[in-house]
C-alpha cells in the first residue's frame, strides 16, 4: 500500500509540475516599402513596431516566451512560418498571446463565405497595396480564412485548460454587417 502511495505522489508531482507555458508572437510593422512612384500605391507609416516593443516588455514581465517579427522581418512567409511553429510547439494548457499591429485591407471574397462579399486581411511587409494584373495578385496578404485555420488548430492543441488571445490592430481587418 505504501508503494502505491509513493507512486501516486510521484505522478501527482509530475502532473502538478507541468505548468502552462506562456508564449507570445508579436508582429508589428511601422514602415512598408514603396512599390511604385505613386504615393497612393505605398502604405503609410504607422506605429506597429512600437506596439511590439511596448507589449513585449509587459508580457516579458509576466513570464512569456516572446517571438517577434517587425518591419522587414514581418513578411508573409515569415509570419506563416511563425504561426506554423507556434502551432507545433504549443501544448495542452499553454497560454498564447498573438498580436498583429499592421495595416489591414478588405479583399474580394472568392469562396463566398463572407456575408458582405469581402474577406479581411492583414498586410505583411511584402504585401503590395494595389493589385496589378500580372504583377501582384494578393498572394502576400494573409486572409481571415487562413488566420482562422491557424487559430483553430492552435486552440485545439491548447485544449479547454489553455488560453489563446488574439489581438489584431489593423484597420479594415474586421467584418462589418
Amino acid at each position: 500500500m505504501r508503494g502505491h502511495l509513493i507512486i501516486f505522489l510521484i505522478l501527482l508531482s509530475v502532473i502538478m509540475g507541468r505548468a502552462a507555458t506562456k508564449r507570445a508572437l508579436l508582429i508589428g510593422i511601422s514602415d512598408y516599402p514603396a512599390y511604385s512612384e505613386s504615393a497612393d500605391a505605398t502604405w503609410s507609416p504607422i506605429h506597429g513596431a512600437n506596439d511590439v516593443q511596448i507589449i513585449g516588455k509587459t508580457l516579458k514581465a509576466q513570464g512569456f516566451k516572446i517571438s517577434t517579427l517587425t518591419n522587414s522581418n514581418a513578411t508573409a512567409s515569415k509570419i506563416r512560418k511563425a504561426l506554423k511553429k507556434i502551432q507545433t510547439e504549443v501544448r495542452a494548457g499553454d497560454i498564447l498571446y498573438l498580436h498583429f499591429s499592421c495595416h489591414g485591407q478588405p479583399v474580394e471574397d472568392l469562396n463566398g463565405d463572407e456575408k458582405d462579399g469581402w474577406d479581411e486581411a492583414i498586410v505583411p511587409y511584402d504585401a503590395q497595396k494595389i493589385y496589378r494584373k500580372g504583377i501582384y495578385k494578393g498572394e502576400n496578404h494573409i486572409l481571415d480564412d487562413e488566420l482562422n485555420n491557424y487559430f483553430n488548430a492552435i486552440r485545439t492543441k491548447v485544449g479547454p485548460q489553455g488560453f489563446v488571445y488574439v489581438v489584431i490592430d489593423a484597420c479594415h481587418a474586421g467584418a462589418s454587417y
